[in-house]
């Protein structure tokens, strides 16, 4: 009798196949980084503004209206600076006492920038002669390389209330939803140096190959 041959089982090869896939994009990646900029490259996490790391800020208008900006970094998408700064605003409804709030006005932008990395060379040759010898004719070409960073931004002005929502006042937030969905999609977590952890997201690595 011959022995029984094992199947692996559908879930063994769907991880299988997600393992192989994420490995093709670091692969990618590090073929087009330095290492060190590999291992230390991540999207602007969810944190106070920190200069070129990004973050986000805000400023009280009154006691009911906030402005939240969110600033990313170059591995950031421009749906993760929008949604940072709505969980922000979220988050300062409640710090504040409030349930619920309005976006008044929201804007977003992003800065891009072009900047030379380098330079490599390609040579063509050209030989001139016969089986008995000839003269080898080259020209070399230097190219600059350059490198294109784009960094998003998002910003809104909110109205934040208890109750009933004010007249024509257009979408409400419940900030404790809005709060609980971002941090479930990001599948955010508190580190003990009192930062948060946020996921980042196959297509905010994408971008930046």
């Amino acid at each position: 009798m011959e022995p029984r041959k094992h199947h692996p089982s559908s879930s063994r090869t769907d991880r299988a196949s997600g393992s192989r896939a994420a490995c093709t994009i670091w692969l990618a990646l590090a073929s087009l980084l330095p290492v060190s900029s590999l291992l230390t490259s991540c999207a602007t996490g969810y944190y106070a503004e920190n200069g070129a790391r990004g973050g986000h800020e805000y400023r009280r208008v009154d006691t009911n209206t906030f402005q939240v900006t969110f600033n990313g970094n170059a591995v950031t998408s421009s749906k993760r600076a929008k949604d940072f700064a709505l969980l922000r605003a979220a988050d300062l409804c409640l710090e504040h006492d409030f349930e619920s709030f309005i976006i008044q006005q929201q804007v977003s932008h992003v800065d891009t920038q072009t900047y030379q990395t380098g330079s490599y060379s390609t040579t063509n040759a050209s030989y001139y002669g016969n089986a008995n010898g000839g003269t080898l004719y080259g020209t070399t070409t230097t190219t600059p390389k350059t490198r294109t960073v784009s960094k998003p931004s998002a910003g809104i002005e909110i109205y934040c209330f208890n109750g009933d929502p004010p007249p024509h006042s257009g979408k409400t937030y419940q900030a404790a939803e809005v709060r609980e969905q971002i941090r479930a999609e990001y599948e955010m977590e508190e580190k003990p140096n009192g930062k948060t952890k946020a996921k980042l997201k196959p297509n905010e690595l994408l971008q930046y190959l």
